[in-house]
Formats: structure tokens, C-alpha cells, sequence
């Protein structure tokens, strides 16, 4: 790859773009919004080769210095079913068309509370997704309610694209006692981890 192609740092550190190699093909390339999308959808892992456009090199996304927090903090809430560690080129050079199984009991309609402690980058855009979800209510500027056929996971994938790096956010699956959160630090997320692990055993 050429050293110097597309020079320039973007303010927002996701509007740079990145290249992904599959086998001998590259793809991209993708605005980082994007790559946190396929990130979020599993299509690239922690193993996918991955360039910054101008980059000389090619890095695991785990590694790289803007992309590997929100890698990290997908690959700790997929769930345990296999997943491939590569990008398909299939999947890249397509539109992100991904359809939800109708009717499934992941995706019965739940109740959750939604938490962004630090505020968020996309606030109106943020609240707007939020409400689309289906019946919502703001208690506070940083706390929401809202009844949705959905998981507590996939409520976090569709929000997580609306904070910066400094932000986080958790989502409580109230009807199932379910959590998800994105972007807490390792000793925030190790309490969590506790708390909700305590609270499954007693339940049991």
C-alpha cells in the first residue's frame, strides 16, 4: 500500500478511512464509521488484517489504535456460537442489508433502560434512533426508557455509533435481566461483570 495516499488527520478520529485485506484481495476503502458497523455485525474481528489509509503496514484490528476499543468491546459480548475470523469479501463489497429473524423469542418485545453516563457525540440523532425503537420515554438527558423487540446487544450495536471515545453507554434488558455496555474501563466493566453474575446466581 502507498505511504502518503489520502494524507491528512480528520477532527473525528472515525472519519479517517481503512483498508481490509481478505486472503490477497483488499477491499475498502471504509470511513470509520463503517468498519464500526462491521465490527458491531461480527464481520471483522479481532483477527482481520486492517490498514489506515496511508499506513506503510497492516495490522489485526485488535491492535489498531482507533478501532481495537470498539473491537474489544464487541468480541466480549458476541455470543458463544462460532464466528469466522475474517472479513467475507462477499459481505465488504456488498450493502449492509443484514435482515432479523421475524418472530424469534431473542427479539419478543422487552423493556430496557438506557444509560449514557458522559452524554453523547450525536445527541439528536442518538435520541431519535432511541425513539424509533418504539414507545420511549426521557427521564433525564442522559437516561431513557423504551419497549422494543429487541436485545439488550442490539440495542447497544444500533446506539455505540453515536459516542466518541470517551463515552459510554450501558443498556438493561428490565424484562429478561440481561446488560449490555460499551466503552466502560476494565476495572467499571470487571463491577458489572460481578454484580450481574451475583445477581444470575440468586435468581437461580
Amino acid at each position: 500500500m502507498n505511504a502518503g495516499f489520502g494524507a491528512g488527520t480528520p477532527r473525528d478520529p472515525l472519519d479517517a478511512r481503512w483498508y481490509v485485506r481478505v486472503g490477497t484481495d483488499i477491499y475498502g476503502p471504509y470511513s470509520g464509521h463503517q468498519m464500526r458497523g462491521y465490527v458491531a455485525e461480527g464481520r471483522i474481528t479481532a483477527q482481520s488484517m486492517i490498514a489506515l489509509e496511508g499506513a506503510r503496514d497492516w495490522t489485526a484490528a485488535a491492535n489498531d489504535q482507533i478501532l481495537g476499543p470498539y473491537v474489544a468491546a464487541s468480541t466480549a459480548f458476541q455470543r458463544v456460537e462460532a464466528k469466522p475470523a475474517h472479513v467475507e469479501a462477499a459481505a465488504l463489497s456488498s450493502p449492509v442489508t443484514a435482515e432479523r429473524p421475524a418472530a424469534t423469542a431473542d427479539y419478543q418485545l422487552c423493556n430496557f433502560v438506557i444509560i449514557f453516563p458522559n452524554g453523547a457525540r450525536a445527541t439528536t440523532r442518538l435520541e431519535q434512533t432511541i425513539m424509533n425503537l418504539g414507545p420511549a420515554c426521557k427521564l433525564s438527558s442522559t437516561v431513557w426508557i423504551v419497549s422494543a423487540k429487541e436485545t439488550a446487544a442490539s440495542v447497544r450495536n444500533m446506539l455505540t455509533e453515536f459516542f466518541g471515545k470517551n463515552d459510554s453507554l450501558l443498556v438493561v434488558d428490565a424484562t429478561r435481566g440481561k446488560a449490555a455496555w460499551f466503552n466502560f474501563g476494565p476495572e467499571q466493566e470487571s463491577r458489572i461483570r460481578r454484580v450481574w453474575q451475583r445477581g444470575d446466581r440468586h435468581a437461580a
